[in-house]
């Protein structure tokens, strides 16, 4: 049965696409597995812990057959698989240490016995390696591969279930998941003046993740050709134009690829991003040229590094063109270690042969792909990313580091973690000795700004829609986790009027809301019966009262606050005419919690004043304000509803010229 299951896994492992010869000691999983570029390797060893040493035969056959059978049965990530490659080389371990060798002698106790030793090693992720080892001890059973059954049962107790987030905790709190006001001044500083080329390419990969507040993998493989430009079209699918210059008004994007699936997405950018985020591509565009231009060489001459032929004797000199060491004799050292011997000394210039060099070289060379689809088909290639330089280029302060420059390799990670501060590596900050308020080191984290980001969108008034799709997100629910808004902030945010480029942008959203049954009230059922008799007129209305328009936290108010100030301001739900309910979801939220306020309130006031002077006055105006609040959620936000003004009969709080007073003075 065991040679006759490895003989099986060896025949299904050939017909994979690109996989690696069988009989190596470790194979490349990026041709076969789902894998993101995450700037950590992607190859999968088989030999022994701690050691470069390979697996002895036959375990190193029954290794490879386990990963082969469970690839087919569970189709895991590279990163899933590293832990069953791991499991297997603990096993190994656990035989070796009572003299066996062979997989057919593997017992339950030698199962038990990695469980043990993890548990006195007080191991963190206990329960998913017990797990791990479940697998293989069913897949040795139901092959029979070990002399009898090996009966393994995970021992561990499952942990308790996570404990999801508290939205109103953490936005109440303001959560240290947003960066601090003296960490992101201090980044504006470091990316406006950096040290030289290669910090640029990591500070303007930075702003690219700050102005799209995407996932760092998402950053890391943006494509070369991402910007986006196009006019801005209204409802009525006409181009936008300023209303002063008459010219056309662009919007702008960059195209990404999202964590949550490998298909092209853009993101539009807000005004005030632009310039960020097209200084940041300019610049890439141009501080990744070299780079790029000797990735997009070796892609087009498969197998070479150079263009040296492989029989040349090349000097040590002429080899330090592309190998950069802050010392000479560094080189000397690098080639002994490579195993490449001098063919001649010249005047203490050793000389090569170029081939063997570029052998070396290879083996070391970087994926050249840098995002392949679920079944490992390429989708990016290095020459095609936006933000790549050289092995060994992001490294700062390390002199016995070489650059190489026959090494294109994508920015990684771990290399803007390390300038942001989350390593022992010097960061931006350090360098131009910039530190938090109590002069403790700076530290983002490459999340921070996605969290801070989508809390601006949800200050700003963007719908839970509006906020998913602009940052790649398919649940809507998982807003909530990403919003760290105190809710006097909120308060206050939604008190001024939505900040509109211009003017036309408000009528076209004046326009489009009615038209799409998005905006309900007073104001649309005028808009709609003078569009059916006059659409002159119609229009004429429209940007008369889009100058008014504004956003509160329970619907659109039409006061124009110009002509008169608010006898309302935060009571709409007091019997305002002005109020008019919207399709936005969080309406509704926010006058249910409001209600919910209200009530509490009246009940402590009926406990605790009832009966005093001029109580009832008070209670009675609660009451009516808690009726109103009843009405506005009863409207409900479905688009066909006829009943769509919250207070019908409610007057506007701004008079019409003749019923002004006029002035006593």
């Amino acid at each position: 049965m065991f040679e006759q299951f490895i003989a099986e896994q060896r025949a299904i492992f050939s017909l994979l696409s690109e996989t690696p010869e069988w009989s190596g000691a470790t194979w490349d999983t990026s041709g076969w597995l789902n894998t993101r570029m995450s700037g950590k390797s992607q190859l999968l060893p088989f030999t022994k812990l701690n050691t470069k040493e390979a697996l002895p035969s036959p375990y190193i056959d029954f290794a490879k057959a386990i990963i082969v059978a469970i690839f087919q049965a569970k189709r895991p990530s590279h990163s899933a698989i590293v832990a069953y490659s791991i499991a297997l080389r603990r096993l190994f371990c656990q035989l070796v240490d009572q003299g066996l060798f062979h997989p057919e002698e593997l017992r339950g106790e030698h199962f038990y016995g990695v469980i043990q030793e993890l548990k006195n090693r007080e191991y963190k992720n206990l329960y998913d390696a017990s797990n791990v080892m479940a697998v293989i001890a069913n897949l040795v059973d139901k092959y029979k591969l070990a002399g009898v059954p090996i009966d393994f049962v995970n021992p561990i107790k499952a942990p308790s279930p996570r404990l999801r987030h508290d939205p109103k905790k953490e936005r109440e709190e303001l959560s240290t998941k947003l960066p601090s006001k003296e960490a992101m001044e201090a980044f504006a500083y470091c990316t406006n003046n950096p040290i030289n080329d290669r910090e640029e390419i990591l500070l303007r990969t930075i702003d690219l993740h700050i102005a799209i507040g995407s996932r760092i993998n998402e950053t890391l493989v943006i494509p070369l050709d991402c910007w986006v430009s196009q006019p801005l079209l209204g409802a009525d699918g006409q181009v936008v134009t300023d209303e002063t210059s008459g010219k056309a008004i662009y919007q702008f994007g960059i195209r990404y690829f999202p964590e949550k699936g490998f298909e092209y997405h853009t993101h539009w950018l807000a005004d005030t991003d632009v310039p960020l985020a097209k200084r940041a591509i300019d610049r890439l565009k141009v501080l990744t040229k070299r780079a790029r231009d000797v990735a997009q060489w070796q892609h087009d001459n498969p197998g070479r590094l150079w263009n040296v032929e492989s029989l040349k004797y090349v000097s040590r000199s002429f080899i330090n063109r592309f190998v950069d060491t802050s010392e000479s004799y560094h080189l000397d050292g690098m080639m002994r270690r490579f195993g490449i011997k001098a063919k001649a000394n010249t005047r203490g210039n050793p000389e090569y042969l170029a081939g063997e060099v570029e052998a070396q070289f290879y083996e070391r060379r970087p994926d050249p792909v840098v995002l392949r689809s679920k079944n490992g088909v390429p989708i990016l290639r290095m020459h095609e990313t936006l933000s790549i330089g050289f092995s060994g280029y992001f490294r700062f302060k390390e002199r016995t580091n070489s650059v190489n420059y026959l090494l294109p390799a994508a920015v990684a990670y771990a290399d803007i973690s390390a300038a942001l501060g989350n390593t022992v590596v010097q960061s931006i900050f350090e360098r131009s000795n910039l530190t938090e308020a109590d002069g403790s080191r700076i530290a983002l984290r490459t999340h921070q700004s996605r969290h801070w980001r989508n809390t601006l969108y949800k200050l700003g008034g963007m719908t839970e829609i509006q906020q998913a799709l602009a940052m790649g997100r398919k649940d809507v629910t998982q807003n909530a986790f990403y919003q760290h808004v105190a809710l006097s902030t909120e308060l206050a945010s939604h008190r001024s009027f939505v900040e509109f480029t211009s003017y036309q942008e408000k009528v076209n959203y004046l326009r489009s809301g009615i038209e799409d049954g998005k905006i309900q009230g007073a104001l649309t059922d005028t808009y709609k019966s003078l569009k059916q008799n006059d659409p002159v007129t119609a229009q004429e209305f429209l940007e008369t009262h889009a100058g008014g328009v504004h956003v509160t936290l329970w619907g659109i108010c039409t006061n124009d606050f110009s002509r008169e100030p608010c006898q309302k301001h935060i009571q709409c739900f007091d019997n305002c005419g002005h109020l008019h309910r919207t399709d936005d979801s969080r309406e509704q939220v926010n006058l249910k919690n409001l209600l919910k306020l209200n009530v509490e309130i009246l009940n402590k006031m009926i406990q605790e004043c009832d009966g005093d002077a001029g109580s009832d006055k008070w209670i009675d105006e609660q009451r009516r304000k808690i009726a109103g609040i009843e009405k506005a959620l009863a409207i409900g936000i479905t688009p066909t509803e006829k009943k769509i003004k919250v207070f019908p009969k409610s007057p506007g709080c701004t008079q019409s010229k003749i019923m002004m007073r006029t002035s006593s003075v």
